[in-house]
């Protein structure tokens, strides 16, 4: 999996054996040039002579003792351009309260949790200042299993997941992404170690200490070689399994409270620059990513993707003018592709928001690209996912015919009984083939919408917009890093793809299979996916631009 880390460098404390080892190859395999910190020299070296053999990154090893913090403070100035930090060191002994006693518990802790926490404070200055960075703090499940023979490790671990939580509730307005890590149980030797003082304790046979392993999944821990690669960068991709969790849950969605007897929810709504309340929702916490809809959906329309999302990111979604129980403005020259642009703006003003990645679908789509061209600064990324109904020169009438006698159908029959007909377009029997009580769902939701406000935003927004192939030399202007979705058999989406990919230089062109026009509902799976991709990588400074010499004109090259 290339996650476009060439280049980075990452530290990673407790380097030179298990989930450290692992963790320093995978990211060597990634490109990443290596700071691996350990106390034992002999281990150190073969681990750097072990990755030497497999490429060709640069290498350094320290021998540290991290519980000392001269030593960390040290690290630090020698090596300030961190770009992502693995916080592994640490081996807490087992046994019971009785058993360890003062002495071993505050050697045990000044490496660990001390040794985290200062590791944390030392590297997220200079982080900050980059207003860019990962820490991972690799901690252990053992902060959720109660273990009396371990005690002392289950102290620290809730300590330092407690930690890293908090740290990583408010490091997103620095740039910088904390996440707490709990493997389950990992077969290193440590844990071998502790099983076999366990098995001893118990059985009075340490040749026993597999059988503890028989009420997990399987009957056996997890290989450092297969967690690490779940663990590359960031949380995301990594399931909640019994044999390997990740604990982003600084970043879960809060929970409201529940209602009285004949108490309604108070809608939120914010207000546009030029006065039009707009319906929002609020989900999560961390970087912000804003979602806008389609022309057939509204704020429920990304349910798979605010689910997903929101245990890791602050995500928000809204309906647009004309979408109850948004406002319906009642001119028609309060309904344009301009404006619809701006309200993108005027959530996240409302919202405090300063900068945020931007996904649209279709309508969303094109509201989206256009923001990204003219508020450059406002957008950390953008998703511009089935995006180009109308844009080809010589469908330009025909598009504008077929949006007049879509609004005059809403009109005559009432969105109610027009939606029918709309859901059931070439573009989107995909959806229904593929999940009908999805597309069910949707075509309902569809039909809820305003009678009047569908018509205004069809003829203001949709008729009106100027076509994708009039805006090449502003798609060179895009900076920012860009993914484009089309489904495959989404027709008019597949040349725009294309058209949108070959000008801005820093996008990224994705075509899903079998797929129609309503891609984030029909195949959430691989939608989710996909943006994750881009989010990581945004978020990392890590997302390329094109290179220009892959728009030669010569076909093989010199």
């Amino acid at each position: 999996m290339d996650l476009r880390l060439a280049g980075k460098t990452t530290l990673i404390t407790g380097g030179s054996q298990g989930i450290g080892r692992a963790t320093a190859e995978i990211m060597a395999a990634e490109g990443c040039n290596l700071i691996i910190v350990a106390r034992n020299a002999e281990n150190l070296s073969a681990v750097k002579s072990a990755i030497a053999r497999k490429g060709d990154v640069r290498v350094d090893t320290v021998i540290a003792d991290l519980s000392d913090s001269k030593i960390v403070d040290r690290l630090a100035r020698d090596y300030p351009d961190v770009d992502i930090l693995v916080n592994n060191a640490g081996a807490i002994p087992g046994g019971s309260l009785l058993q360890v006693d003062e002495t071993t518990w505050r050697k045990a802790w000044d490496l660990k949790v001390f040794g985290y926490i200062n590791m944390c404070r030392a590297f997220y200055a200079r982080m900050k200042e980059r207003q860019r960075g990962v820490i991972i703090n690799v901690v252990g499940n053992a902060a959720d299993t109660h273990d009396a023979e371990y005690i002392c490790g289950v102290t620290g671990n809730a300590a330092l997941a407690a930690f890293s939580q908090s740290l990583g509730s408010v490091s997103a307005k620095d740039g910088i992404r904390v996440v707490a890590v709990s493997p389950g149980p990992v077969a290193t030797e440590r844990l071998v170690g502790i099983l076999k003082k366990k098995a001893l304790d118990r059985t009075g046979n340490a040749d026993n200490w597999q059988d503890l392993l028989k009420p997990l999944p399987f009957a056996r821990g997890a290989t450092a070689e297969r967690l690490v690669p779940r663990l590359r960068f960031s949380p995301p991709a990594i399931p909640a399994t019994q044999a390997d969790r990740c604990l982003p849950s600084m970043l879960e969605c809060p929970r409201e409270p529940p209602l009285r007897e004949g108490e309604k929810r108070q809608m939120p709504h914010l207000t546009t620059d030029d006065g039009v309340k707009l319906y929002y929702e609020e989900t999560g916490k961390g970087i912000p990513i804003v979602f806008i809809h389609e022309f057939a959906g509204d704020c429920r329309s990304y349910e798979p993707q605010v689910r997903h999302f929101s245990k890791y990111y602050r995500c928000i979604t809204f309906n647009a003018r004309g979408y109850p129980p948004s406002d319906v403005p009642k001119r028609s020259d309060q309904y344009s592709q301009e404006r619809a642009r701006d309200d993108i703006r005027s959530v996240i003003d409302e919202l405090k928001i300063d900068k945020a990645h931007i996904v649209g679908l279709s309508m969303g789509g094109f509201a989206a690209l256009h923001f990204g061209f003219t508020y450059p600064n406002r957008a950390r990324s953008l998703t511009i996912a089935g995006c180009g109904y109308g844009a080809a020169p010589n469908e330009r009438a025909k598009f504008a015919e077929e949006a007049e006698a879509s609004a005059r159908r809403f009109e005559e029959l009432t969105l109610a009984k027009a939606a029918a007909g709309y859901a059931l377009g070439p573009t989107r029997v995909q959806f229904q083939n593929k999940d009908p009580r999805g597309w069910r769902e949707f075509a309902d939701q569809l039909a809820d919408h305003s009678t009047e406000g569908s018509a205004l935003t069809m003829r203001g927004v949709q008729k009106r917009r100027p076509s994708l192939f009039d805006l090449v030399d502003k798609m060179k202007t895009i900076r920012v890093p860009t993914l484009i979705m089309t489904g495959d058999e989404d027709w008019p989406c597949l040349d725009a793809g294309i058209l949108m990919k070959r000008n801005i230089p820093t996008a990224a062109l994705v075509v899903l299979a079998n797929s129609g026009h309503t891609i984030n509902l029909e195949e959430p799976a691989a939608f989710n996916m996909h943006l994750s991709d881009l989010l990581q990588a945004a978020d990392a400074g890590a997302w390329p631009a094109r290179d220009p010499r892959a728009m030669a004109g010569s076909i093989l090259g010199k």
